[in-house]
């Protein structure tokens, strides 16, 4: 009930299962947006005029930059719980608003112990000695009668899923035996697969063969789906992604659990937090899902891009953190640059643009593919500057488009702040590391942009800005022209950089005026093509070409 949470289209055959789902997140965004509200007219420190206060103050943690009430409507209940653990330890926002935020949407799972032990911290009880609350114990009641019932019905499916233990090695195969007795010992020790994936492998795993050789009903599989639902909402991640992951394979892509099933499943390899690869796999397939729901309706596909694009945060910044940072930058740029992702975010959530940001300034990767990258920012940057705006798309402005220097560097220092206050910009890795590599990054950034606009430049003044001698200066503006696609000489009778002023070839020019004109061409193609099937018009198409234009150019060229 809370994997289905996106489909607004879907509101009637959903709205009976997420009612209590709603209802707690959106007392949780309204009370996160008090609690915000009231941390700005506290006049402690709001906005940017406190954060962009003394040059020198230390980089902190400022609920006017916090996100949170904005993430949570776009969150599962799940998905919400690190988010306010770490709220919580910041202590951003005053009294125990946080906690009891926390305990609330706790309440709207089936994690009862782990309920009743936040319960008792928000109101200074024992967990040991203090009764637990008759409704939270009923319902805890109901979940075990629940699961225990699951359990037996799906034993015959479950069975299959689990993998056997090791084979034990006969006496007399260990001795004598040569290589293929160590062959043979090496496969025996090593676990076997379990039937199901060698029922895959063999493209056996299907309703009808599995109730032919296993007495496996569609009652047993559909109680599986259950059983993983049940699991989910108890805290038991890594099975349910297991569970979910066979059981999409055995429902028809018509079936709206479908793609519930692939919600649940990424899901739950996000929580797992230990298997970012899988959690990454699970993302694309959920995206090659919605992209092949052309006959859902167009508000229903937005919705769920907007929550796709969110849980994809978690998935790109774990990936990050324990596989490889630069190739999870690179991935996630492609991935939220999308056309259809950028439409979502422009329409529903421009906050995301926060991390669009981050991502492409600390982003590594020099020359053309860097600036193509920038330059998409930018553009949807200065186009939602009216719908949303924080120090990190004022610094790309005030840098990329207003060529404006000061401000640039008055925003750097406020986007310290905005890391200090952001959960997933802090979470993944170590605070202090990544403020030093995105400042790095972006006086990289300042200094090429300076470097684009003046032809000359003094060697002793960007010493003095950089804080170097002349001579560290000058080996630090070679070091940078030789990563980057600058083209500058050194005088060193004058003591000046000269830069040299670029020239695109025309064969660079056409590039990149028709360098969309593939994916234009395609998408004009899959018009045509289901006009053509569907007896529908396509888009732009006026009436028979008759209109505006006619006539014209008649008797040119004859």
């Amino acid at each position: 009930r809370r994997w289905a949470r996106g489909c607004g289209a879907r509101a009637r055959r959903t709205r009976a299962t997420r009612r209590g789902l709603e209802c707690v997140v959106g007392g949780l965004s309204h009370r996160l947006d008090a609690m915000a509200a009231a941390e700005v007219g506290s006049g402690g420190a709001a906005g940017s005029g406190a954060a962009s206060g003394a040059e020198g103050d230390a980089p902190r943690a400022d609920s006017a930059y916090d996100l949170t009430h904005k993430l949570a409507p776009f969150l599962d209940v799940h998905l919400m719980l690190p988010v306010l653990l770490w709220a919580k330890e910041r202590e951003m926002y005053e009294g125990s608003s946080v906690q009891e935020a926390l305990v609330k949407v706790l309440e709207g799972t089936s994690m009862s112990d782990y309920t009743f032990q936040r319960y008792c911290e928000l109101h200074g009880l024992d967990a040991e000695t203090a009764a637990m609350p008759e409704a939270m114990a009923a319902h805890k009641e109901h979940v075990v009668a629940e699961w225990e019932e699951l359990h037996a019905i799906t034993t015959p499916l479950r069975e299959l899923l689990e993998v056997p233990a090791a084979p034990e090695a006969a006496e007399g195969d260990e001795a004598g035996e040569g290589e293929e007795g160590a062959a043979a010992a090496a496969a025996a020790a090593a676990p076997t697969e379990c039937v199901a994936a060698r029922l895959l492998r063999e493209n056996n795993w299907s309703r009808e063969y599995l109730e032919k050789e296993y007495g496996v009903t569609d009652e047993i599989i559909e109680a599986l789906y259950q059983y993983a639902k049940l699991l989910f909402d108890v805290g038991e991640y890594p099975p349910t992604s297991d569970y979910l992951k066979y059981y999409h394979l055995l429902v028809d892509r018509s079936d709206p659990r479908c793609l519930e099933a692939l919600w649940g499943r990424l899901a739950a390899d996000i929580l797992s937090q230990d298997r970012p690869q899988v959690a990454l796999e699970s993302l694309v397939a959920l995206q090659t899902e919605l992209d092949a729901s052309g006959d859902s309706p167009e508000l229903e596909l937005l919705q769920q891009r907007s929550w796709m694009l969110h849980w994809a945060l978690f998935v790109f910044f774990q990936y990050g953190q324990a596989v490889n940072r630069e190739q999870a930058r690179e991935e996630m740029l492609k991935f939220f640059l999308k056309e259809k992702h950028i439409n979502a975010i422009q329409t529903n959530c421009p906050w995301l643009l926060r991390y669009i940001t981050f991502t492409a300034i600390t982003n590594k990767k020099r020359g053309d593919a860097r600036a193509v990258v920038l330059r998409d920012v930018v553009r949807v940057i200065d186009q939602e500057r009216y719908t949303y705006t924080d120090p990190a798309t004022e610094f790309v402005r005030s840098l990329l488009i207003k060529f404006d220097f000061e401000a640039a560097q008055a925003k750097l220092r406020e986007c310290q702040h905005v890391i200090m206050s952001d959960f997933f910009l802090s979470s993944f890795h170590g605070e202090d590391e990544y403020v030093a590599e995105f400042l790095k990054e972006a006086r990289l950034l300042v200094f090429e942009t300076y470097c684009r606009i003046h032809r000359k430049i003094d060697i002793g003044m960007l010493a003095t800005k950089l804080g170097m001698t002349s001579d560290e200066a000058e080996r630090w503006v070679v070091e940078l022209v030789r990563n980057t696609s600058l083209k500058a000489k050194i005088d060193n009778l004058e003591n000046h950089v000269i830069m040299e002023a670029p020239h695109r070839s025309v064969h660079q020019h056409i590039i990149q005026k028709t360098k969309d004109l593939s994916f234009s061409s395609h998408q004009l193609a899959n018009d045509l093509e289901r006009a053509l099937t569907e007896g529908a018009k396509p888009r732009g198409y006026d009436g028979g070409g008759r209109g505006r234009g006619r006539g014209r150019g008649r008797g040119r060229g004859r």
